[in-house]
C-alpha cells in the first residue's frame, strides 16, 4: 500500500524557486491540503511544485495555491518554530499529472494519540511524552531539553492498541520556540526483541495503513512492466 496522507512533503515556490518544508494534512488527485511553520508571505494563485514522501514512492507534481489559513495545532510541536513563524494551512490544487517514483529514504508519518514514557540510562524519565511523527525505525517525541544527540534510552510506547519497549539512541533535538523548554526529540530504534518488534511492526503497519492514499496504484502495479498489445 502506498501511504501519502499526514506524510512529509517538500515544495518549491516556482516564482522564486524557494523551497519550503511541511507535513500533508490531506492529499487526493485535485488538491493537496499542507500545514507548515513558515515565516514566509504567501498569496493565492501562486504556483509551487511538490514531493510527497510516502513509504513505497514518492508522488511528484504541480500545484496552485487557492487558500491559506493560520492554524492552531499539535502539528506545530513537528517544526523548529519560534515567534517569526506562523503555523498555516495550505490548501492547493494539482495541476498536473502526479508522476510516482522510488522511495529512496525511510517515510515519517505525523501521528495523534501515541505516547512514550522515555528513560535515560541515568533514570532521567519524559514520562506521557507525545509521539508526533514515526518512521519504520524510529520516532520523534515532544520532550524537555534534558535529552541531547547520542543519549541512550528505553521507550515504552502506547498507541494503536500496542503496548511495546526497546532500546534506542537519540538522533536529533529540535527545540520548539526560543524559550519554551520543550523539544522536538527524534530517536532510532538500537536493540528490540522478538516479541516487540512484532508489536512494532503491526504499529507501524497500522499507521501506514491509516494513512494509506486509496486512490493511488499500488506499488507493485507501478513497478509492473507494460506489456505490449498485440
Amino acid at each position: 500500500m502506498i501511504a501519502l496522507n499526514r506524510a512529509r512533503t517538500t515544495f518549491q515556490r516556482i516564482a522564486d524557486a524557494k523551497f519550503f518544508n511541511g507535513w500533508v494534512k490531506g492529499i487526493t488527485p485535485d488538491a493537496i491540503v499542507v500545514l507548515a511553520s513558515l515565516a514566509a508571505t504567501f498569496e493565492t494563485g501562486q504556483d509551487f511544485s511538490f514531493q510527497v514522501y510516502g513509504n513505497k514512492k514518492n508522488a511528484h507534481f504541480r500545484a496552485r495555491l487557492v487558500s491559506i489559513r493560520a492554524v492552531t495545532t499539535a502539528l506545530a510541536v513537528l517544526d523548529n518554530s519560534d515567534h517569526h513563524t506562523a503555523l498555516l494551512e495550505l490548501e492547493c490544487h494539482v495541476n498536473s499529472k502526479i508522476r510516482f517514483t522510488d522511495s529512496t529514504e525511510q517515510p515519517r508519518f505525523n501521528v495523534e494519540g501515541v505516547m512514550a514514557d522515555i528513560t535515560r540510562t541515568d533514570g532521567a524519565r519524559n514520562t506521557e511524552a507525545a509521539v508526533v511523527d514515526v518512521g519504520p525505525g524510529g520516532l520523534a517525541a515532544l520532550t524537555d531539553t534534558s535529552l541531547a544527540k547520542g543519549d541512550q534510552v528505553t521507550v515504552t510506547l502506547s498507541g494503536h492498541g500496542e503496548l511495546l519497549e526497546f532500546a534506542a539512541e537519540v538522533r536529533n533535538c529540535s527545540l520548539i520556540g526560543k524559550d519554551s523548554g520543550r523539544q522536538r526529540t527524534g530517536m532510532q530504534i538500537k536493540q528490540i526483541d522478538r516479541l516487540n518488534a512484532a508489536r512494532w511492526k503491526q504499529f507501524y503497519a497500522e499507521v501506514v495503513e491509516l494513512n494509506r492514499a486509496h486512490w493511488v496504484p499500488e506499488a507493485a502495479e507501478l513497478a509492473a512492466p507494460i506489456k505490449p498489445k498485440f
